[in-house]
């Protein structure tokens, strides 16, 4: 096959028009093995038409979405179809060993996320399609547990929830499950749900819109950059929930600059602490790596971790609190990891930069062999499937990190209310 048969696969692909799929499946075999292995797998019962393959499912999804994508952006349109092309990864030998309590969707987040470093997708829009495979299922099991506002709101800061609609309804199509099926009603309940909380498509409305936010907010964009993310973070955790609780907090809150926490996120031989180095001198760096080996006599012994986490967790805090500028020198590679952490910022009043190293695995795992002390190879890899890429609403500001070096800077739009 020539590059121009890749070409012109790939430029379809990502416009939901996918060619035959006999024609298509010796490129897809050199370029993209991970959606090639589908052909060799086949779907459980129920959740595929009977015989059928997992990547003719794939094909079947694309098709039923070239008439839903009409009128899309067309940012919008390439992250939907590159996400419905590599849905169900999740299911091949490229995942990995089963995970315990690991579906197919989360599973899938790794190895497309490989995949869409190799089609060399901008990494905002990568991340965005990464999210839909993991969250693809969610629709059609929508429940009470999945409604409760909080989480609905972490999910449309997450991921565009109409693309996430739509994937779901075209798996669903593609199929056959019949309208009377169960998930055809969690389906719609969810559509429902995102349009009486306003996030069709759309991320949360602010509590404070933007004209009352300029008269309420003080004048220095840092700092209204900062109070805007605190309020995010406690309507996420349920503690500010409506326009006048919103403008009580805001009037409550100290106007005085605070610390400065930088959180950098990778998996290990991502190049976090090398980075730090290199671009944050003589700022304070907590590690727990440093405050593994100081009481372990080893980073790799992992036997006192719950202490490890409490002596620096309460140092952050000091920190914090004393309104130093300091670098917590940890994984933080998922979200749940993250938000104890961006809880201490925000009870601190701390101005919060997430630095996100945004490394293909085999770079990690590359960095890592030509250390001194180097990670099991295991553990990067365990890591890097458990990866949850840092999403704008965490952070005052974004920084991500290529496998060059190059910094590129998303900062929060001090305006947008909150």
């Amino acid at each position: 096959m020539t590059s121009l048969a890749w070409e012109e696969l790939q430029a379809g692909l990502a416009g939901c028009r996918p060619v035959d799929l006999r024609v298509a499946l010796p490129v897809l075999r050199s370029h993209l093995p991970e959606v090639a292995a589908l052909a060799e797998v086949r779907l459980p019962r129920g959740e595929g038409r009977t015989g059928e393959s997992a990547l003719e499912h794939t094909w079947e999804v694309l098709t039923r979405l070239q008439a839903q994508v009409r009128g899309l952006p067309a940012d919008r349109v390439q992250v939907l179809c590159l996400a419905a092309l590599l849905h169900e990864v999740g299911r091949t030998p490229w995942a990995g060993p089963a995970q315990r309590r690991s579906s197919h969707e989360q599973a899938g987040a790794a190895p497309a996320r490989e995949a869409l470093f190799r089609l060399r997708l901008a990494g905002p829009l990568r991340d965005e399609a990464v999210y839909l495979v993991r969250l693809h299922g969610l629709p059609a099991t929508f429940g009470s547990r999945e409604a409760q506002r909080t989480r609905m709101l972490r999910l449309a800061w997450t991921v565009d929830t109409r693309l996430l609609y739509l994937l779901a309804a075209a798996d669903l199509d593609a199929s056959g499950v019949p309208e009377h099926d169960l998930r055809r009603a969690r389906l719609a309940d969810f559509r429902a749900r995102c349009e009486e909380l306003g996030i069709w498509g759309r991320e949360p409305p602010p509590l404070i819109p933007p004209p009352r936010w300029r008269q309420l907010a003080p004048n220095e964009p840092r700092l209204r950059r900062r109070l805007a993310g605190e309020l995010r973070f406690w309507r996420l955790k349920g503690r500010v929930g409506s326009p006048e609780e919103a403008e009580a907090y805001l009037a409550a809150q100290p106007v005085g600059p605070g610390g400065t926490l930088y959180m950098p996120v990778g998996v290990p031989g991502s190049g976090k602490s090398t980075w730090v180095a290199n671009h944050l001198p003589g700022v304070r760096v907590i590690s727990m790596d440093e405050m593994r080996e100081r009481l372990t006599g080893s980073r790799a012994d992992q036997s006192r971790n719950a202490e490890v986490y409490r002596i620096c967790r309460r140092a952050l805090a000091e920190a914090l609190r004393a309104g130093e500028t300091v670098v917590w020198d940890a994984q933080s590679h998922t979200w749940w990891t993250r938000q104890g952490l961006l809880s201490l910022a925000r009870e601190h009043h701390a101005y919060v930069i997430e630095v996100y190293m945004d490394v293909p695995l085999a770079t990690a795992l590359s960095r890592n062999a030509s250390r001194a002390v180097m990670v099991p190879e295991a553990v990067i890899v365990r890591s890097y499937r458990a990866l949850q890429e840092p999403r704008p609403f965490e952070a005052e500001e974004l920084w991500r990190v290529d496998v060059d070096g190059n910094c590129t800077r998303r900062v929060s739009d001090e305006d947008a209310g909150a």
